[in-house]
C-alpha cells in the first residue's frame, strides 16, 4: 500500500510537468501492476469523466 501512496505522489508532481494525460495512465498502470483492480477501474473511468480520452497506453495497462 505504501508503495500506491507513493506512486500517487509522484503523479501529482507528473502532473506539473507532463500533464493530466500521462499522469492518468501511468497511475493506471501503477494501480494495474499492483493489483488494485477496483482503483484501476475508477481512476480510469475519472480520467474519461475529466474528458481525457483513452490512448494505447492506457488499454495495454488494462489488459496486461
Amino acid at each position: 500500500m505504501l508503495n500506491i501512496v507513493y506512486f500517487s505522489a509522484l503523479v501529482l508532481i507528473l502532473c506539473l510537468c507532463w500533464g493530466m494525460q500521462v499522469s492518468y495512465n501511468i497511475m493506471i498502470n501503477v494501480y494495474a501492476n499492483a493489483g488494485v483492480l477496483h482503483e484501476t477501474e475508477k481512476l480510469f473511468h475519472t480520467m474519461q469523466r475529466q474528458g481525457y480520452l483513452p490512448d494505447s497506453f492506457t488499454y495495454l495497462s488494462l489488459v496486461q
